[in-house]
């Protein structure tokens, strides 16, 4: 495997945005499913705290 600069035409990068395009939603969306998830737990572990210190 090249490192970046050792493929032909570095720095002059090219890529097909419409190829690229379906992962990136799904990663704008994965990442957002993570986030709510994390969000959620954080918000969770703060009652069981609050609970646990009445």
């Amino acid at each position: 495997m090249l490192w970046n600069w050792q493929k032909p035409g570095w720095p002059n990068f090219r890529y097909d945005a419409a190829a690229l395009a379906p992962l990136e939603q799904r990663f704008l969306l994965s990442s957002g499913e993570v986030l709510g998830a994390v969000h959620n737990m954080s918000a969770h572990r703060s009652v069981i705290s609050f609970a646990s210190t009445c």
